[in-house]
């Protein structure tokens, strides 16, 4: 029988340490992200970014590390860290400035017991790596071990001169590498990596910010604020939620839903949905459709969960995030995906009943702004009607023209009657009085049977004139398409060059000179509609 080999730590390749953080960490910005998972996992409610030529430093107010758990955060690929209560769990986040920069420094100072210093020698591993890679270029055996490798450019120790005051963390990449000073010094690309990074707070400006944060606080779900100080400009960072991004500043409250299987009636987490309060999507593509998030952190991107929904329009008329809180849902190392396991693929089932909701949630606010667009649409040509009936008592053809289009213009209304009885009920009984009177006043004239009192009906017609609705009741109709462009654009439809010169050449030699502008609009809301429901 041979012998039982056993594993020997110079069996661990140096190669694997390159491998390991350039594979998990593509992205400069990812050590950022790294190091502030850290602070939030040591509690911190505070977080102090500072980027300068040749130093990027990450400071926090959080528990701080003794001296053993210093000692312990340098391992590579173990960590303490329980998934369910921390974000970080791998125990690589702290080499993840490796291509970043030259030295790592991290400073850290807990509430009882002396402060410590971890340095991480990158130019030394570099260095190490390739002498190694020569060495095998000329075929020699390797020499180096990834144990030994670590003991020669890391280390821990007392940190008799600590820049760290209080209880907390201080994070300095020192020497910044050429390649990546342009990109970390961009204060708005690092704000935006960020953002869709980190379980930030809300700006005050954002007028939903309080709702939303009464129920982060009901569910004891934690944020972290965020300073940014770059280029001498210092900046708070915010989740990017604001009002302009609404088509008229938000007039819907947020929604919040329980993300439970209906099968197993397992609750994963909770989500908050806001909706554009126009039938439009939202203009900001960053910020169309549901963003999942693990103890804050973003898992995937908007467009995972938008072929869940049943129509793309509906994702994209939506904004919110999906707060994800179960234990077993652990997000793969990439966070592109939660790890398959049981669990995943019941969220599954969760995430379609929750699409299910948000979406039914979407057609009844859509009803209502259809409901809203014809009663803009219909009231301004109702009472422009009324008030010229008087003038064309005697052409009977205009007069009959008049009375077939009252009973256009009525038909909307009676169809959304429901809605706007609840909604509007005051503008819909006014646009309704007005349709009457001007209705009896062509049964009269078409009878030649003349009023007693013209002159009053045209007075009349010029005071109702005075009551005609507002710009403020009819701003919902510049969300209207006016051309099949704005059809498609408004539906966010990806189209060629080629394409876009042959829909305008159709629309406008082949359809608008030969459709009547009443006709037209209503055609453009029609070929809405269908592509709707359609796509």
């Amino acid at each position: 029988m041979s012998p039982i080999r056993r594993f020997r730590p110079e069996d661990i390749g140096v190669e694997l340490f390159p491998a390991l953080t350039r594979g998990l960490y593509r992205d400069p910005l990812d050590a950022l992200r790294e190091y502030i998972q850290n602070a939030i996992d040591a509690k911190a409610d505070r977080v102090d970014i500072t980027l300068t030529r040749d130093v990027v430093s990450v400071n926090d107010n959080g528990a701080g590390m003794t001296p053993e758990q210093a000692q312990a955060a340098i391992r590579l690929g173990i960590s303490d860290k329980n998934p369910v209560d921390h974000v970080g769990f791998r125990g690589i986040g702290i080499y993840s400035s490796f291509d970043l920069c030259e030295r790592l420094e991290i400073h850290t100072r807990p509430a009882k017991g002396h402060p410590s210093l971890i340095v991480v020698d990158f130019r030394t591993i570099r260095a190490l790596l390739a002498d190694e890679e020569q060495r095998r270029r000329r075929r020699e055996p390797p020499q180096l071990h990834l144990e030994l490798m670590l003991s020669q450019a890391v280390r821990v120790e007392e940190d008799q001169q600590s820049p760290v005051l209080d209880t907390g963390t201080l994070v300095l990449m020192r020497e910044v590498r050429g390649g990546f000073y342009k990109k970390l010094n961009d204060i708005g690309q690092v704000r935006t990596y960020l953002q869709a990074v980190i379980p930030l707070p809300f700006d005050d400006d954002f007028r939903f910010a309080k709702p939303i944060g009464r129920e982060f606080r009901k569910e004891d779900y934690r944020v972290v604020s965020v300073t940014l100080t770059a280029g001498g400009r210092e900046v708070a960072i915010y989740r990017p939620y604001h009002n302009a991004m609404f088509a008229h500043g938000g007039q819907y409250e947020p929604r919040f839903y329980d993300v439970t299987s209906p099968e197993t009636g397992e609750r994963y987490g909770f989500a908050w949905v806001c909706i554009n309060d126009a039938r439009k999507v939202f203009d900001d593509r960053e910020l169309r459709g549901l963003l999942i998030k693990k103890k804050g952190f973003s898992v995937a991107d908007r467009g995972y969960l938008e072929p869940i929904f049943g129509r793309t329009v509906v994702s994209r008329r939506v904004t919110g995030e999906v707060i994800v809180e179960h234990s077993d849902l652990i997000p793969n190392a990439s966070r592109s995906d939660f790890e398959s396991n049981g669990a995943r693929a019941d969220f599954q089932v969760a995430l379609l009943e929750l699409t299910r909701k948000v979406s039914e949630w979407v057609d009844e606010v859509q009803q209502k702004l259809k409901a809203f667009e014809q009663l803009d649409e219909v009231s301004p040509r109702v009472f422009e009607i009324h008030s010229q009936i008087p003038s064309f008592r005697q052409d009977t053809q205009r007069l009959l023209d008049f009375n077939v289009e009252l009973s256009q213009l009525k038909r909307p209304l009676d169809v959304h009657s429901k809605v706007l009885e609840s909604e509007r009920p005051r503008e819909l009984k006014k646009a309704l009085a007005v349709i009457a009177e001007a209705e009896a006043m062509l049964r009269d004239m078409l009878s030649r049977k003349p009023k007693k009192t013209p002159g009053n009906l045209t007075a009349k017609a010029v005071r109702r004139g005075k009551d005609a609705p507002t710009e403020e009741e009819t701003a919902h109709r510049k969300d209207r398409p006016k051309t099949v462009m704005e059809v498609l654009t408004s539906l966010d439809l990806v189209m060629t060059e080629p394409l876009k010169l042959a829909i305008a050449y159709i629309d406008e030699n082949l359809l608008r000179p030969y459709v009547p502008g009443d006709q037209y609009a209503a055609e453009m809301e029609a070929l809405r509609e269908y592509l709707e429901e359609k796509i």
